[in-house]
């Protein structure tokens, strides 16, 4: 037998009205929920072009670190040496890991116009010298630049001779392999290592004889 539903639907409204009722209750959370997916996927999509403008292919951005190397070759004196400059005079260094402290010459510091600190009385492998503190304002080591170092001024010393020691090398990741050193600074450049110099004292009677 078949239904015609176009005739039943018309001779009883109320079946009518119930199917029709029906309907828009399945198909409204189906609209809602198209709605939803389409809207979040507009949403992700646009935090996502900007996310690839702001940082490229990648998906967070690298941290760069500051960092300046230098390496030396053991020379046939068994020491590691390089170039470098205070206060803008040009200088050869002697890398020294048994000295406190980095030490020149009384010719370059004269050279520089140093202010000589209070003479001191310190103990070396060679015995006890008599040097004078003093602060160096800009001292290179190749392309490493540090300011405000600590130094003692040896008027022992050969005119040219410069010692880096301890006090420079501990603010520094350093190495030793294959024969060679390598330093390494990391951070900021313009920093102070001085520990004194606000309470640096000068001393016009030290000054050694020239």
């Amino acid at each position: 037998m078949r239904i015609d539903w176009q005739t039943t639907l018309a001779r009883y409204p109320r079946i009518k009205n119930g199917l029709q009722g029906l309907f828009f209750l399945l198909i409204t959370p189906l609209l809602i929920f198209s709605s939803y997916w389409t809207q979040l996927s507009i949403s992700q999509d646009a935090v996502s072009q900007h996310a690839t403008s702001q940082h490229g292919s990648q998906s967070l951005p690298t941290q760069k670190v500051n960092s300046k190397q230098l390496t030396l070759q053991l020379d046939h004196n068994n020491h590691y040496v390089g170039k470098g400059s205070i206060n803008g005079l040009g200088i050869h260094f002697l890398i020294d890991t048994g000295a406190s402290q980095v030490a020149i010459s009384s010719t370059i510091a004269n050279q520089l116009d140093l202010v000589y600190g209070e003479a001191q009385l310190v103990t070396t492998a060679s015995g006890d010298l008599l040097v004078y503190p003093t602060v160096l304002n800009n001292l290179f080591i190749g392309n490493i630049h540090l300011r405000d170092v600590p130094a003692y001024i040896n008027h022992q010393f050969a005119d040219n001779e410069v010692l880096v020691g301890m006090n420079v090398l501990k603010t520094l990741d350093w190495h030793k392999k294959n024969q060679q050193l390598t330093l390494i600074q990391i951070g900021n450049e313009h920093a102070s290592i001085s520990p004194y110099l606000s309470t640096f004292r000068y001393c016009a009677h030290c000054l050694p004889d020239a």
